[in-house]
């Protein structure tokens, strides 16, 4: 909120001017406790500032400086925007009729309070009185933002989200910030940020602690989360951690502008933490980072050059040798000049949610997602994802869970009135959902000595319900399904294919039980492969190819970017899935070059180099064609 600080560096020179007009007049110990909360105030301690300011409002009731920076300080303080409005209008009594600048730099803080209390057509009549009198026109293009913001917040309210929402209780929320909660997919622990107090962190000048990586558990969903416990010895000093992502064995965490991950050892320990190679952290500030659920995508933000200003959203894939791709910037669509921040995509959707402070907010940063194109893995338009989840104030960090129409985000509202609690909290909300649409939630293991070559498939009565791919390292995978419903699951290497019929029964939800569906484990033969001499031509239907992609509908050849369409071939699957390779060549050694300049110049990162005979096993027959 830039207009805070901006109030706050011209109130602390106005202090002077204000003595000689129609102030009350402070003793010089007076004066001397005003400098120190307005010392406070720039530091952003609130909280002091505003206990000396309420020491000198007792003896000061009618000094301006001192109500005006009461007011500004509860509006810096989030959850107080009674207190800021009931001092910000006694400065405005006690400033005279005037219009001068000052005036308008206090009629803005009014407006932007009446936001933070919902009364957006209060804070509209107040923007109209200032760009009347502000003949400078000093604060027109605020004016015109803020404007578009109280229109967005009307029209959100009046279309309100169905939702439930729940505070996290004693043990999870405190006296000071708790935010960026990551999620378990079985729910049952929950990793966040929190700047609590703590005897061995540092407390800074502006009255917070160092952040601090905490980790709770419980046994059920129908249990209370246990006491959070901060997780140490990620790094060997005591420095600030926040974590962003937890992903079966890996915790990613941010620390000093850099992205770094920990593991998880076989006792439960997390590991130091590595920082990530270049080019995923650069010179720029690197403040979040979230890894997909099948490990092979990578969503972060950085305000490094190239962007559209400010932080910006950017996407990396991961490699056939394990690294990360070059990072791209996500374009226009989802990035703006202001700041987009805390990217997360659904575990089981192609929706990708962020925090923006750029797009249609209701004030400060909202949160938004876009959903991804099947075809050609652009997103759609960004949308808000609605009031009463987002609000005037700042909401952040929401985190998706695999249960349909759940998940966990950090807000400074809702009933933030126990004197007990302020700032960030923590929240699990829940959308209406039809019984009949509860999902269960399977979960297997691969075991191979090539995990990364297993393609696992999964469909109900025929229809195709999706593809997974195992954790690299434990060879773990998910799939979320529907209670009452039979799936045929597949898991092959190209070679071998194992199969499994599971069937769900009415009442299996994970939402209601807590329980995942084991499935037996899926084990390939461990004998390392002969390699095969090929002596084919380009056009034999034998050889090499390299699989570039596969879609639920056929090509559009138009969104393919940065490779020769002629070279592409369609493969039609009797599942119904459209698979499509590039080029023939006659050994892997021959096709190298080209898959290597396709994963790295081109979108298509996970292209990899496959046996044309591969494809016979899944491709549609002719006379079913």
């Amino acid at each position: 909120m830039n207009i805070i600080s901006k109030s706050l560096i011209f109130l602390s020179a106005l202090f002077f001017f204000v003595q000689s007009s129609n102030a009350q007049r402070m003793t010089k110990v007076a004066e001397k406790k005003y400098k120190m909360a307005i010392q406070y105030a720039e530091e952003s301690n609130n909280v002091k500032a505003i206990s000396i300011l309420q020491d000198l409002y007792k003896s000061y009731p009618d000094n301006i400086n001192v109500t005006y920076n009461l007011g500004l300080c509860y509006m810096n303080m989030s959850g107080n925007p009674d207190s800021a409005l009931y001092f910000l209008n006694k400065t405005l009594k006690l400033d005279g009729e005037e219009w001068t600048e000052d005036k308008l730099e206090l009629m803005i803080a009014i407006a932007h309070v009446k936001q933070l209390k919902y009364d957006y057509d209060g804070a509209l009549k107040t923007y109209n009185q200032i760009e009347r009198h502000d003949k400078n026109q000093t604060w027109k293009e605020l004016i015109e933002h803020e404007r578009f913001v109280c229109d967005n917040a009307k029209i959100m309210m009046n279309n309100p989200v169905r939702l439930q929402v729940q505070r996290l209780g004693n043990n999870i929320n405190s006296e000071d910030n708790d935010y960026r909660p990551l999620i378990s997919d079985d729910m049952k622990t929950l990793i966040f940020t929190s700047r609590r107090e703590n005897k061995v962190r540092t407390r800074f000048q502006d009255g917070q602690n160092e952040e601090c990586t905490y980790i709770s558990t419980r046994p059920t969903l129908a249990d209370d989360w246990g006491e959070a416990e901060e997780i140490r010895n990620l790094f060997e000093d005591k420095g600030q951690t926040t974590a962003t992502c937890l992903r079966d064995s890996d915790l990613y965490l941010v620390r000093d502008g850099d992205i770094y991950v920990s593991k998880l050892d076989t006792n439960g320990v997390w590991q130091r933490a590595t920082k990530l190679e270049a080019p995923i952290n650069s010179s720029a500030e690197e403040r979040f980072a979230y890894v997909t659920a099948d490990g092979n995508e990578l969503f972060f933000s950085s305000d490094r050059k190239g962007g559209f200003g400010g932080f910006d959203i950017y996407h990396s894939f991961r490699l056939p040798n394990g690294k990360w791709g070059v990072p791209t910037n996500m374009g226009d669509v989802i990035n703006t000049p202001n700041d987009e921040d805390a990217p997360v995509k659904h575990p089981t959707k192609n929706v990708l949610y962020f925090s923006s402070n750029g797009h249609n907010t209701m004030g400060g940063f909202d949160i938004f997602y876009t959903i991804e194109s099947q075809t050609d893995s652009t997103y759609e338009a960004v949308q808000n994802i609605g009031y009463p989840i987002n609000t005037p104030d700042d909401d952040l960090f929401f985190v998706p869970t695999s249960v349909k129409d759940m998940g966990y985000y950090a807000s400074v509202k809702w009933d933030n009135t126990d004197d007990v609690f302020t700032g960030y909290d923590i929240y699990e909300v829940e959308y209406d959902e039809p019984e009949i649409n509860r999902l269960v939630i399977l979960s297997g293991l691969v075991k191979s000595n090539d995990i990364g070559s297993i393609n696992i498939t999964a469909d109900s009565d025929g229809e195709p319900l999706g593809r997974y791919l195992p954790n690299g390292e434990t060879g773990k995978f998910v799939i979320v399904g529907e209670e009452g419903r039979t799936y045929h699951i597949s898991a092959t290497n190209g070679k071998e294919t194992n199969s499994i019929d599971i069937t769900t029964e009415v009442g299996d939800s994970y939402y209601k039980t807590g329980k995942t569906i084991e499935i037996k484990a899926f084990e390939f033969a461990y004998e390392e492969e002969e390699p095969e001499v090929q002596t084919q031509t380009e056009n034999s239907s034998t050889g090499y190819t390299i699989q570039i992609f596969s879609l639920r509908k056929p090509l559009d050849k138009a969104n393919v970017r940065g490779i020769d369409t002629d070279k592409i071939h369609e493969h039609v699957y009797a599942d119904g899935w459209y698979v499509y390779s590039y080029g023939q060549f006659n050994t892997p050694h021959e096709a190298k070059p080209t898959k290597d300049m396709i994963v790295e110049k081109t979108p298509y990162a996970d292209s990899f180099i496959r046996n044309n005979e591969q494809y016979k096993k899944f491709e549609k027959k002719a006379e079913d064609q």
